[in-house]
């Protein structure tokens, strides 16, 4: 009776197998499932191992050297485990008994007449289950069977004429051949090696050998180039995070110097050339900052985004990925013909859950094959760490503008309110002293003027908070809407050039109303000082004002005496004025350019009349 350790997978295939073998004569069968199992199971007493696990099985692997290292003299056979039960059995029956040197009706006796064809049908039939290159050689190393795989890798002529070392590239030949020497004594050994095929690729190939028998071993062949590129893929990994990790923990960098850094990873990391950060706003996708040449990803650059490929990343859940655009179908989109860019890697970034933009690198030229998944990963990596920045950035900012605004607060309550309430206080105690009404009439003004100062302040307070949402609207619409609210008189509103800008419209037409207001309360020349051209430009004309876009901003200007040029850099500051007023209303409009992040600024108008410009506004377009 030959006692045989069956090692097998966990499938109902491999277990009928198993059951077909425990009845077959004269076999008995112990079976085993994990290397544990083995281990247990492999005493004196087993005369064979059959290893039912895939050659590329990590745990089949691991058996068969468990097996060697313990019993190397023990005999093994690999069998697949998918077969029909009864034809599987059947063979392995023939190639137990050959392996053992026994025969089937006597363990102990000679090798029945058949054996070896027996053997021979049931080595072919594994060569063909084999999903690799599958050899049967003998121990001087001639070539004696193949499967289809070593064909197409190799080719008929060479697995003829020559031994099995000829299979690999000759620096790897010694190491084949001492692996087959090392098989015959030990009954295992597992060598890499690469192939070259006849069109000259270079393959790295894993070999298991397994003895056969005393004059025959099985060599399989596994190709292992995928396996090897993930492990060099693997280490750039980690040289890119170690990287990374160093750029983001010096705290010594400001953000856009770590930006520019991570683009910097990222284009390394994927091998292209382009490395952007986007800003998208309603249709307008504008660049923050860039590495590389394309002169339209360039800093500042915007187009309208259905010409962007970012506009089909912004509508998935995560990363779009384009290796090859032409192939994907892209060479018929506005993005290729504007950018022409053969592959394309981008994110989504997220600011407290808002759409900020993109994250993207790409390249002129496609690649040859799709972005890996850790490529993916590493580049999400990327994008949700910009995310988190700036969202950091913003709170920061806005923290900074609630202390400054808080100072102000406490500057204007202690002082300009104070300054109207001691007034008002005073009246009240002179009034009860002389009984004279007309110092009540002065306390009623400072309580006025603190009304207007405690309205203006509340108004300050709200409107120079961060914008939550903002959307395209038509200047013109705002401005007639503003100019309607205002006391205007016989003045003039023009609108010269309609055009759209992304804003909250409230808080945009606020800002017109207090700079029509400021235009109309200064536009006479007794209003303010003034130069004499200013003065004798305002006696001549009524008052008009005007509005219109200029590049990335708006404008609102007046023919009014103008503001003289050492004032300029103080309008927008609390208090600030040349009439009874309260000196808020510019202070508001500088708040409600602030949230908006705009740049306020104040320039002479073609007139000599003073004029406000506003920069840094997103999408104004011509209308």
């Amino acid at each position: 009776m030959i006692r045989v350790l069956y090692l097998h997978p966990p499938s109902s295939s491999a277990t009928r197998i198993a059951t077909a073998l425990d009845a077959a004569v004269p076999v008995a069968v112990r079976t085993a499932t994990t290397v544990d199992d083995a281990r247990d199971a492999l005493d004196p007493s087993i005369d064979c191992v059959v290893n039912a696990f895939g050659p590329a099985d990590g745990t089949g692997i691991e058996l068969q050297r468990m097996v060697a290292d313990r019993a190397p003299d023990l005999p093994q056979v690999l069998a697949p485990a998918d077969d029909a039960a009864g034809d599987a059995a059947d063979g392995l029956v023939d190639r137990i008994v050959a392996a053992v040197g026994a025969t089937g009706a006597d363990a102990n006796g000679d090798a029945s007449a058949d054996t070896n064809a027996a053997s021979s049908m049931s080595t072919t039939t594994l060569l063909d289950a084999v999903p690799g290159i599958g050899l049967l050689v003998a121990s001087d190393g001639d070539i004696r069977q193949w499967n289809p795989r070593a064909a197409a890798v190799l080719d008929d002529v060479s697995l003829r004429e020559a031994d099995v070392t000829a299979v690999v590239v000759p620096d790897a030949r010694d190491r084949l051949a001492e692996a087959l020497a090392t098989a015959m004594e030990t009954g295992q050994r597992i060598v890499e090696a690469s192939v070259e095929t006849p069109a000259g690729e270079r393959i790295d190939h894993e070999w298991t050998l397994t003895r056969v028998d005393e004059g025959s071993v099985a060599v399989v062949g596994l190709d292992v180039s995928e396996r090897a590129e993930f492990a060099a893929e693997l280490r750039a990994t980690e040289s890119s995070l170690a990287a990374l990790y160093e750029t983001l923990s010096d705290r010594d960098l400001t953000f856009e110097d770590r930006l520019g850094r991570v683009l910097e990873l990222g284009c390394d990391r994927l091998g292209v050339d382009y490395g952007f950060l986007t800003r998208i706003d309603g249709d307008t996708q504008r660049i923050v900052d860039s590495r590389g040449t394309h002169p339209s990803l360039q800093p500042g650059n915007q187009c309208p985004l259905s010409q962007a490929y970012c506009r089909k990343t912004i509508q998935g859940e995560g990363l779009l990925g384009v290796h090859n655009a032409v192939a994907a179908g892209w060479a018929d989109d506005p993005a290729y013909d504007v950018f022409d860019l053969g592959c394309y890697l981008g994110g989504k970034v997220l600011v407290d859950g808002d759409l900020y933009g993109t994250l993207c690198f790409a390249d002129t030229d496609a690649r040859e094959t799709a972005f890996s998944d850790v490529e993916r990963i590493f580049v999400e990596l990327l994008t949700r760490w910009v995310s988190y920045e700036l969202e950091e950035r913003a709170a920061r900012a806005e923290l900074e503008r609630q202390n400054e605004r808080l100072s102000e607060f406490a500057s204007i309550v202690s002082h300009d309110i104070r300054n109207p309430l001691n007034v008002a206080q005073g009246q009240l105690e002179l009034a009860r002293e002389t009984g004279t009404m007309d110092h009540l009439t002065e306390a009623e003004d400072a309580l006025d003027r603190m009304e207007r100062l405690v309205t203006d302040l509340l108004e300050l307070a709200r409107q120079g908070s961060v914008i939550e949402s903002a959307a395209e609207v038509s200047l013109d619409d705002v401005a007639a809407d503003a100019w309607a609210s205002v006391a205007t008189g016989d003045a003039d509103l023009v609108v010269e050039a309609d055009g759209h800008v992304t804003a909250d419209r409230e808080r945009l037409r606020r800002l017109l109303e207090n700079l029509f207001r400021n235009s109309v309360e200064h536009g006479s020349t007794d209003s303010q000082t003034q130069s004499d051209d200013a003065a004798e430009h305002a006696d001549s004309d009524h008052l008009t004002v005007r509005v219109g876009v200029v590049d990335r901003g708006f404008y609102v200007e007046d023919t009014g005496p103008g503001i003289p040029a050492d004032e300029r850099d103080t309008v927008f500051d609390r208090g600030y004025s040349t009439n009874d007023g309260t000196g808020l209303g510019l202070t508001i409009v500088h708040a409600i350019a602030e949230a908006h992040g705009w740049s306020a600024a104040v320039v002479d108008g073609d007139d000599g009349g003073a004029r406000f410009e506003f920069s840094g506004v997103d999408c104004p377009v011509p209308a």
